[in-house]
């Protein structure tokens, strides 16, 4: 009894705590009441509680606390179903040669398989090249097809966002994103950059995060320009990658209005991390206003750039993670002049690789760059792109032993379900049963006021739409459509938190933890409780009058108009009426599967309310998972 006493104290006691500390509470009220033992015991706690109210930014809180709040919000659309019944992700599909050994065997957000540090297996003398020959013994080629040809060698005026591909081969980035030590996500780091930037007259926004207008970068001290063999380079007077490099780039390029063709406006003057002065400079390119422009050389090695705005850290790592912030070398341009980036001998190369040759079907051979900083990483001895526009050829050509890559089309999944080099690209939409909860018409009506539509009442109750949730056997699902990835969650292991912290949502602490309670073994499937719960309901329901012994419990399921779609609505179908029947009550639930054109059930039944239960889909960034 002591025991018992301790723990309704200590239990107070703690509950006083926490509502002192979390929220506002009326004078609390005193009752009295037995407990099992007939024993008197006294309990205080507060008649009305008060929360706060208002519009709270979290967007630049810490990833943790980020983490703590999407767990917390995932665990309760769990809960209540308020967020519908997961079922799968709408997966898309890589294929690799047999030879080609990777870093990571699971999916990994942004840096995928992080293909580009894997290694080979097998000399090219035991594969084809696009020359219809064998290779050369000893060299270790990785062989990919893209859609186009490279549309400019300047990444400045490149024509194609695809171009990056190709620039990220022979062109070295201030920031990017590497697997981490744990080789479960990627560390964001330097690479032409010597650590971190550093904010000049920082202050800290009220996220306690820090921000500044200003940022100093230190540029590594063993950088150095490469050139083909064949590039005439009596000009040039040193070899070094240096601060200057990065200045005199951005000076060139704003003093010639460069920016990319595929952008309907100046990214210098139009983005979130617009740098002071830039518009003046470029309306107007004078010394004068270069000298208000908020890009500055300190030394060297080290230079600052000054924004418009206040910005963090991980944002301006963000701004300079592309080959569009890379340097040209612009001494080399100077002597050119016109004929500079004209072909593959006409630019310096600071990247893991340099363009050996481009023959006359725009098929680019690359080799390795023997100065690059960081050589030792890349196994590759080159790469040969290949320009295949149309998928089909690029299939035969995989088939046929020419590449050791392959992104798959739906309609290949099959054809390729058996290839060991089979890979998962986990996607950003999950599926659910989107669940019509209100009950009753007066309900519905409340929030659309001209439905006529009668909601079916069992779906409100949150035992059977829970019941709903275990009563699904995800597993079965790929056999269904292999790119149905079965999933438990709401969130894919395709989310970050934000681009500052590298391990995919799902894998943490917090997104693995929402799965307790939830059957996580078995992707959330449990007939026997799927069972139980259906059984709760019916005994509510029954007891307010809702429903009556022999009843029908019809309910619509709308699907998309397509065969695969309406397999998955006849499996939902077969699982729900095997477990929703009570032989003892004589009532069952009855489902009815209708296909629906794609706009039609968005527009004309699900944003009107005018459905039971519907296959729906939501997806957000994968880097901001905030928003979702």
């Amino acid at each position: 009894m002591f025991k018992k006493i301790y723990l309704i104290l200590s239990i107070f006691f703690l509950t006083v705590l926490f509502l002192g500390c979390e929220k506002t509470t009326t004078s609390p009220t005193v009752y009295t009441t037995t407990d099992f033992d007939d024993i008197l015991v006294t309990d205080l706690y507060p008649v009305d509680i008060s929360y706060p109210s208002g519009d709270y930014d979290y967007s630049s809180q810490s990833a943790e606390l980020k983490q703590t709040f999407l767990a917390a919000a995932e665990k309760y659309l769990l809960e209540t179903m308020y967020g519908g019944v997961p079922l799968f992700s709408r997966s898309d599909f890589v294929v690799y040669s047999d030879r080609v050994n990777l870093l990571v065997d699971e999916y990994l957000p942004v840096i995928d398989y992080y293909d580009e540090f894997g290694s080979l297996n097998t000399s090219d003398n035991k594969v084809l090249m696009a020359d219809g020959n064998y290779g050369n013994i000893n060299e270790y080629t990785f062989r990919k097809a893209l859609k186009q040809g490279l549309s400019n060698y300047n990444q400045y005026l490149t024509e194609y966002i695809e171009d990056e591909e190709y620039y990220k081969l022979f062109l070295d980035i201030p920031y990017d994103f590497y697997l981490n030590e744990n080789e479960d996500g990627y560390d964001f780091i330097g690479v032409m950059f010597d650590g971190n930037p550093i904010a000049i007259e920082s202050s800290y926004n009220m996220s306690n995060e820090q921000v500044s207008y200003k940022w100093q970068f230190n540029v590594k001290e063993d950088l150095e320009w490469f050139y083909h063999p064949n590039t005439d380079v009596s000009s040039i007077e040193d070899n070094a990658i240096t601060a200057s490099d990065f200045v005199n780039t951005y000076k060139t390029v704003l003093k010639n209005n460069w920016y990319p063709g595929y952008s309907n406006y100046n990214w210098w003057t139009s983005s979130y991390a617009t740098i002071k002065g830039v518009e003046d400079y470029i309306n107007d390119p004078t010394e004068e206003n270069w000298s208000n422009v908020g890009i500055e050389l300190i030394d060297d090695f080290t230079f600052e750039i000054e924004f418009t705005n206040e910005l963090t850290m991980t944002a301006v790592k963000y701004f300079l993670s592309t080959p569009l912030m890379s340097p040209i070398h612009v001494e080399l341009y100077e002597f050119l002049g016109e004929d500079f980036a004209t072909s593959n001998l006409t630019i310096a190369y600071s990247g893991p690789y340099y363009i050996d040759f481009v023959d006359e079907n725009q098929t680019m051979r690359l080799k390795k760059n023997p100065v690059y900083h960081s050589e030792e990483l890349f196994n590759y001895t080159g790469y040969e792109v290949l320009v295949i526009p149309d998928f089909g050829s690029q299939k035969q050509s995989f088939i046929d032993g020419y590449l050791d890559y392959l992104e798959l089309e739906y309609n290949s999944y099959e054809e390729f379900s058996q290839y060991s080099g089979l890979r998962v690209i986990t996607g950003l939409n999950t599926f659910r049963i989107m669940i019509n909860g209100f009950g009753n018409v007066s309900n519905q009506q409340s929030y659309f006021v001209d439905s006529s539509y009668e909601p079916e009442p069992i779906l409100a109750n949150n035992d059977f739409r829970k019941a709903m949730y275990f009563a699904i056997d995800r597993s079965m699902l790929e056999n269904i459509n292999i790119s149905y990835n079965p999933t438990m969650y709401h969130f894919t292991d395709s989310y970050l938190i934000d681009s500052s912290f590298g391990v995919p949502y799902r894998r943490t602490e917090f997104g693995l933890n929402v799965g307790n309670g939830f059957y996580s073994d078995s992707l959330g499937y449990n007939k026997d409780y799927a069972k139980y719960l259906f059984n709760q309901a019916l005994e509510t329901l029954i007891a307010d009058e809702i429903y009556h012994r022999g009843e029908r419990i019809k309910i619509d399921l709308l699907v998309f108009d397509s065969d695969d779609q309406e397999e998955l609505g006849n499996f939902i179908k077969e699982s729900f009426e095997e477990v929703f029947l009570n032989e003892a009550l004589n009532i069952r639930v009855e489902i009815n599967v209708q296909r629906k054109d794609y706009l039609s059930l968005y527009y004309d039944h699900i944003s009107q309310g005018n459905f039971d239960l519907s296959i729906g889909g939501i997806s957000d960034s994968m880097i901001y998972m905030s928003n979702y």
